[in-house]
């Protein structure tokens, strides 16, 4: 993999755990169980660094593609969040 595209996505991570830190005070104020949060947090990053190995190592350009999709769609889903 080339340095642009590891740079693009160590940003893509950096975004993804900076939307997850900042969604999680409002998870925990809307009298969620303590856990829950942390459960979301585990399961979301357990879909990006699956989404980023089909990134990185995938040798089927449409599967590359499809999980580069995803991966933006995500990071999309929770910025909307934030932002609602």
């Amino acid at each position: 993999m080339d340095r642009s595209k590891r740079s693009a996505m160590r940003s893509q991570v950096e975004g993804f755990q900076s939307l997850v830190d900042a969604l999680l005070p409002d998870a925990l104020a809307e009298e969620m169980p303590e856990n829950m949060p942390v459960k979301w947090k585990a399961t979301g990053w357990s879909e990006i660094a699956h989404l980023l190995t089909e990134v990185q190592y995938s040798v089927d350009p449409g599967r590359v593609r499809r999980a580069s999709d995803m991966l933006g769609k995500r990071i999309e889903e929770c910025e909307g969040l934030l932002l609602s």
